[in-house]
């Protein structure tokens, strides 16, 4: 069963190195530990995903920049219990993201292999990457036009097997909004995203300047 982790932009001032991990319980997400010294540094022009995007069986964070002019740079590291370690770096990865991109990262189609999901704000268009080991870089596999799920600024986006069903889910959570927290799980049907289930009390928020991914650590 896949974990979630969450990171605070706003908690990486270099004194304040956080990442948290929780575990869902059926309803809601449950906190498992806080690391207060991760080792990783990030900011708000940084996008974070998780999942084995090599297939080495082991899952990976890809932390990439947003807007970073023609530098298309994705990192990768892995968690050692206690922080995160550098694994490689790739800064002509394929393609940049922007500000109303959100990425995931999971075995969305079922073939063994986790690619790397690209929503964008307010457009119900699903693109599907894989990671190519001999060119270093992400490689376009799909395009799908009425996806299923048109996500908007409030979201944010995670992927993995949240239940232990087999299946990676794509999860889709509100940041703040009042006091409601909000998880929606999304399966991917061969051309759309199908949604699963909602939980409307999901036992977190999420902050504006937060960002979550899901994997097994």
């Amino acid at each position: 069963m896949a974990q979630i982790l969450r990171r605070s932009q706003k908690a990486l001032d270099g004194s304040r190195q956080k990442t948290k991990f929780y575990h869902w319980d059926d309803t809601e997400w449950i906190f498992e530990e806080s690391r207060t010294s991760d080792k990783l540094k990030f900011n708000n022009n940084r996008a974070i995903a998780t999942g084995d995007y090599d297939n080495d069986g082991v899952d990976e964070l890809l932390l990439k920049n947003r807007n970073t002019g023609k530098r298309q740079i994705s990192k990768f590291y892995e968690w050692s219990g206690t922080n995160w370690v550098w694994e490689a770096t790739s800064e002509s990865d394929g393609f940049i993201i922007k500000e109303n991109f959100r990425i995931a990262m999971g075995d969305y189609d079922g073939d063994d292999v986790d690619e790397l999901v690209v929503k964008v704000i307010d457009n119900d268009k699903s693109k599907f990457y894989s990671w190519s080991m001999t060119e270093n870089k992400w490689v376009l596999e799909h395009i799908y036009y009425n996806d299923g799920k048109e996500i908007n600024g409030n979201h944010t986006i995670a992927m993995g097997d949240y239940d232990g069903d087999g299946v990676d889910e794509l999860l889709v959570k509100n940041k703040t909004v009042g006091s409601r927290q909000i998880s929606k799980f999304y399966e991917w049907s061969g051309t759309k995203w199908v949604w699963e289930a909602t939980s409307t009390s999901d036992g977190y928020k999420i902050l504006e300047e937060d960002e979550i991914a899901m994997g097994k650590f």
